[in-house]
């Protein structure tokens, strides 16, 4: 097993993110283009680890998901990072290979420039073949 499914995985992030009620909010894999909106999601950084099981190959991804404010207080961002948790407690569906309900992991939450807010959601997801 190798990075192979990483794309699946995010594919299905992005589909589980934009397809659930409540969070309608832009969702992106970089900093948004022209005028960057006030509020977004960020399918972000990703560590993958390989490992051999009696039952085969599995791959463990560590994704990061945020929520972006461009101004005001934590209170909207912790909101729409409770919404994502909870959206995300079920099994994600990919075209191939198989996929458990990511797990939660930790938040950090932070101010970045000026007003701007950030909190980092960190899910543990086991991929197998």
């Amino acid at each position: 097993m190798s990075y192979t499914l990483s794309l699946a995985l995010q594919q299905a992030l992005f589909t589980r993110l934009t397809t659930t009620d409540g969070l309608s909010l832009p969702v992106h894999d970089a900093l948004p283009s022209g005028t960057v909106p006030p509020l977004y999601i960020a399918i972000g950084p990703e560590d993958v680890e390989s490992l051999a099981t009696p039952d085969g190959p599995i791959t463990l991804h560590q994704v990061k998901i945020s929520v972006i404010a461009t101004g005001g207080g934590f209170g909207t961002a912790k909101g729409i990072a409770a919404q994502i948790i909870t959206a995300l407690t079920a099994p994600l569906e990919l075209p191939a290979g198989h996929a458990s309900a990511p797990l939660f992991q930790a938040a950090t939450a932070k101010s970045t420039t000026g007003a701007d807010r950030r909190i980092d959601l960190t899910f543990r997801i086991r991929l197998e073949p």
